[in-house]
This record gives C-alpha cells, structure tokens and sequence, in this order.
C-alpha cells in the first residue's frame, strides 16, 4: 500500500490539561529571589493554540521566537522548612488542518545539531539507503526502519543522541525521535524533535507521561512521525507540544526538557 497523507475534513477540539507543581524550601533559613520557569502548550504549530492559562499564584507568561510558551513564578521570599502547592490549568485547541497560510523558514530544521548528527557518514549512509521516490514515501521508510530496528530501552535521563541510537540500536523515545529526525535532515527534508504529552481527553498529567517524538514537514504541515510509539497520522489532537528542540537556548528555561529553577527551592509536579 502506498504512503499517503488523508485530506480530513477541518475539525476543532480543545484539551485541558492540569498540573499541580509542589513547591519546598527543606532548609532552616529563608530563601529569597527564588524563580521557575516551565513550558505550557506550545503556539508552534499550524493548528495548535494555547487559548487559556489558570494559575493559582501570581505569574508571568512570555513567548519566543519558536512559538514556545514560557510559565514563570517568583517567590520573593520563601520560608524555611515550608512548602507551596501551585496549580495551573491549560486550554488547548486544536483544528485538524491551519485556517491560514504560514512563512515556514525551514532552514533551521534541515542542519545538524547536538545529538541530532545528521552530517554523521554512518546516519548518512543509512539515510540515503532508505530514500524512495517521493518525500513522503522516505518519510515513512524512516518511520518504518527506526520502529523495526531500534530497541525500546525503558526511560534514560541523559540525553544519547541520533548516533548512539544508531550504533546501539536502542534509546527511549528521545533517541527514537532524535534518529527520526537525523535521518530526515540527512534525506533532505526538514525535520524536528518536540515533546509534550499523549492524551485522549482532558488530563492531569503526570511526570513520567512526558513524550518526545518528530516531525517532519510534509505537504506544507508538520506531520507526526512517532517510531517509538508506531504512529504514522495526519491527526494529531492527541499529541500536545510543550517542547521543541533546538540546540540553543531561545528562552529561559534554556536547554532543560521541562522546567528550570533558580535558587535552591525543590520541585515536584
């Protein structure tokens, strides 16, 4: 059967998602000029929209030049041995297909990066083995070989990189992603690693539920390529962007997968 990307119908759908972030200062001195920045649902995409934000404290929300959406609290002071419980409610909607046109500068997407070598003469080599006759096709053969031949390997905290994943053929779904994308670069199509989460419905997520995986730009979208999960789809209401990768810093949370925090207060979501 040949690759093919469907022509859906355009639907809207909306996903609120809650976190609850705790908050503690474990020393027997008072801490002061505390601050923490995480992600909220990202504005990096055609068709996903952050429309909504509740937090239970006071807070600033910023934005960069990726489409990122940046949470950031500040305790000015924090006393000793006390603990802070805050919450945040996001509303995301999501339309199945972009309402209006969009300047995509792909560039960026088609280089190499920290842990993403698609330069690498062996990811060279198994990129250009995998190419087929059109793009979407080595799209989908990449999808296809990283799904067949790379190893779930559980969860790992560091980050490996497309060329480890390679050589030892097993990762997380960071590595499965990184590859994806290495490989994609490496064929010529611009590619991305993003994270966030997998939801059905309305969710609270919880740490241990956050996803990474690619995106390659097909047919004028970012179309979800998801190896370690084996997803191939035009939909992706189910997938929520927190995340994109880039090997510099374009906002505060700088190089962090999730959260970044200033100061020596502990956190827990």
């Amino acid at each position: 059967m040949q690759p093919s990307i469907s022509r859906a119908t355009d639907t809207v759908s909306r996903r609120r998602l809650r976190f609850t972030i705790t908050f503690s200062n474990p020393t027997n001195r008072k801490l002061e000029n505390q601050q923490f920045w995480c992600y909220l649902p990202a504005n990096a995409t055609y068709t996903q929209r952050l429309i909504g934000v509740e937090v239970s404290m006071a807070h600033q929300i910023t934005s960069d030049e990726v489409g990122h959406k940046i949470l950031e609290l500040s305790f000015n002071e924090f006393p000793a041995f006390s603990q802070k419980i805050v919450s945040v409610t996001t509303e995301v909607e999501y339309k199945s297909k972009s309402t209006t046109q969009l300047s995509v500068d792909l560039n960026a997407w088609l280089v190499p990066e920290r842990f993403i070598e698609s330069d690498h003469e062996s990811i060279r080599a198994l990129a250009s083995s995998l190419q087929k006759s059109t793009k979407i096709k080595t799209a989908q053969s990449i999808f296809e070989w990283v799904r067949d031949n790379i190893t779930y390997a559980g969860y790992i905290p560091e980050d490996l990189g497309a060329l480890r994943a390679l050589r030892h053929r097993s990762g997380d779904c960071t590595e499965y992603a990184d590859l994806v994308v290495a490989l994609a670069r490496a064929s010529g199509l611009a590619a991305r690693m993003v994270g966030g989460y997998v939801v059905e419905h309305d969710a609270a997520p919880r740490p241990e539920d956050y996803h990474n995986w690619a995106e390659i730009y097909l047919d004028d979208s970012w179309r979800l390529v998801d190896s370690q999960k084996s997803s191939w789809m035009e939909s992706k209401s189910q997938y929520i962007v927190f995340r994109i990768y880039r090997d510099v810093p374009t906002n505060l949370v700088a190089q962090a997968h999730r959260y970044r925090l200033k100061g020596d207060l502990h956190v827990a979501f």
